[in-house]
């Protein structure tokens, strides 16, 4: 079986990556969370799901999450109803909380989406809650909501907080946070209005961790798509990531941050794509891909990322094609089409 294989730091490791965090506290001034934010390309992005994702990549990938987190659950802030609760899927629902920012009231599909996250275990929230109806209806599935202290007068703390409290229903409890507590005042403020939390510049100024970048090569990563798409043999796929050291590096990575791992680190590649399975297998790669290119190149990912996505959707709702991998392939294969992929992917 393949182990993990040597990376030297003039193959495998390829600048400075940086991501932020800023701790939520409670009333004794304990770390009861962190929440995660983009930094460097990540914050010009046009696609916001896009960004969020990142952010899960580099934590769980390239950053060590213990020291990142220190056991703490992260908050990720998405800001749109337009997210893929498959892909989160893909990370431990004990460690991540999805916050949201809608601006909107939000349709079925975001509906049914965030109701498989909550199947899954996953702990909600809602971000800048103002008390307008639609936010009213999403309460009994959320387990967090954050004011923020500049958008609300302190005469309406009170108001906002008992709607909170009533439309999490008689046996939830919905934890409040204040957001944007940047003086002594504030902080003393939120806490005697009955807050839960706090986070903001008077407790701690977003803190940016730097780390190495692992650099994965593009076409071995195409090539383990098409592998996957065309239900390639295990042996294949394997010797696919032993071509790319930085590669097998972050799937372990991934693997053992994750939560996925029972009781002893996984450092074997075989059993590493059998723990996790094909289908998340092709979503974390498509993942990677985003967190490998900048800006300027992000829109092919996430051209790639759409057909990939409709291909599984395919496949989900299609006897035929499920029952003949090379039609499925034959449907899919335009994920790489060379007219496009030989420029992303050449150096």
């Amino acid at each position: 079986m393949s182990k993990l294989p040597e990376i030297s730091e003039d193959t495998a490791l390829s600048g400075t990556e940086r991501i932020a965090r800023q701790a939520i506290l409670g009333r004794q001034g304990e770390i009861i969370a962190y929440e995660l934010f983009a930094r460097d390309s990540e914050t010009i992005l046009a696609d916001p799901f896009l960004a969020s994702a990142r952010v899960l990549v580099k934590a769980f990938s390239w950053f060590p999450v213990d020291s990142l987190l220190g056991g703490k659950p992260a908050f990720v802030n998405f800001t749109d109803g337009l997210f893929d609760e498959k892909s989160l899927e893909l990370f431990p629902a004990r460690q991540i909380v999805p916050e949201f920012t809608l601006a909107v009231a939000p349709g079925k599909e975001f509906l049914d989406k965030i109701l498989a996250l909550k199947k899954h275990g996953f702990r909600l929230a809602l971000d800048r809650f103002s008390g307008v109806s639609w936010q009213l209806a999403l309460l009994p599935l959320m387990d967090y909501v954050k004011i923020d202290l500049y958008e609300t007068a302190p005469a309406d703390w009170q108001r906002a907080l008992t709607l909170i409290r009533r439309g999490g229903g008689v046996t939830a409890h919905l934890a409040t946070v204040a957001t944007r507590v940047e003086t002594r005042v504030l902080a003393q403020q939120c806490f005697e209005a009955g807050f839960d939390y706090a986070q903001g510049y008077y407790f701690m100024r977003p803190e940016i961790v730097s780390g190495k970048k692992l650099t994965s090569q593009q076409r071995v990563v195409f090539h383990l798509l098409n592998l996957l798409a065309a239900e390639g043999p295990l042996a294949e796929i394997e010797e696919g990531f032993r071509r790319d050291p930085a590669l097998s590096y972050q799937l372990l990575r991934y693997l053992n941050s994750a939560g996925l791992r029972r009781g002893e680190d996984i450092d074997s590649i075989r059993r590493a794509l059998v723990l996790l399975g094909r289908q998340p297998l092709q979503r974390w790669l498509t993942l990677l891909m985003f967190t490998n290119q900048g800006p300027a190149k992000a829109s092919l990912a996430l051209q790639a990322s759409t057909r990939a996505r409709l291909a599984e959707i395919l496949r989900e709702h299609s006897v035929t094609l499920d029952q003949h991998p090379a039609a499925l392939h034959a449907a899919s294969s335009w994920v790489c089409c060379p007219c496009w992929t030989r420029s992303w992917i050449s150096p």
